[in-house]
């Protein structure tokens, strides 16, 4: 057989065979850049025939680390209502079982825990921590993200941490 692979169903692998007689497997160069990705396949018959390329795919690459867009509130911001949450938007599609409690926190100014509930919209890209009950009143919290939280590939995000301080 011979196979390629492409960005597009439309390449078409050569026509002499670039895998050892009787081999049951192969490995591919490296698909750079990230994204679609097509496998093409053809191959020959026992009277030396080619048969029409096979194209399967698209097979998404992703390599890349995902990244935090915005928070919410925003890095530095004071006068944040007691009862507001704490909320990061993504920049991919992330791994929603690694968006939890261990991964994504909420710290008090001397770094102790603050107790509370952490949610993912998928549609928006959006993690959401809800504290058990309102923050105190002008205490600087940090949130933290940790490399623990991945993206649908398994890329893990770069920790990341915002401050805010309530009114």
């Amino acid at each position: 057989y011979s196979a390629s692979w492409s960005q597009g169903a439309t390449a078409t692998p050569a026509m002499t065979v670039n895998t050892a007689a009787g081999a049951i497997t192969t490995t591919s160069p490296a698909l750079n850049p990230d994204g679609a990705w097509w496998f093409n396949l053809r191959t020959k018959d026992t009277a030396g025939n080619w048969t029409s390329t096979v194209y399967l795919g698209p097979f998404d690459i992703d390599t890349g680390a995902p990244s935090v867009n915005s928070s919410a509130p925003t890095n530095g911001q004071i006068d944040v209502a007691i009862s507001d949450n704490a909320a990061a938007v993504f920049s991919e599609d992330m791994d929603a079982a690694t968006i939890n409690g261990a991964n994504f926190y909420l710290e008090d100014a001397s770094s102790a825990p603050v107790g509370a509930s952490v949610s993912y919209n998928a549609g928006t890209r959006t993690a959401t921590l809800n504290p058990n009950s309102d923050l105190s009143f002008s205490t600087t919290y940090t949130a933290r993200h940790t490399s623990g939280i991945k993206d649908v590939a398994g890329n893990p995000l770069a920790p990341y941490n915002f401050t805010f301080t309530t009114a």
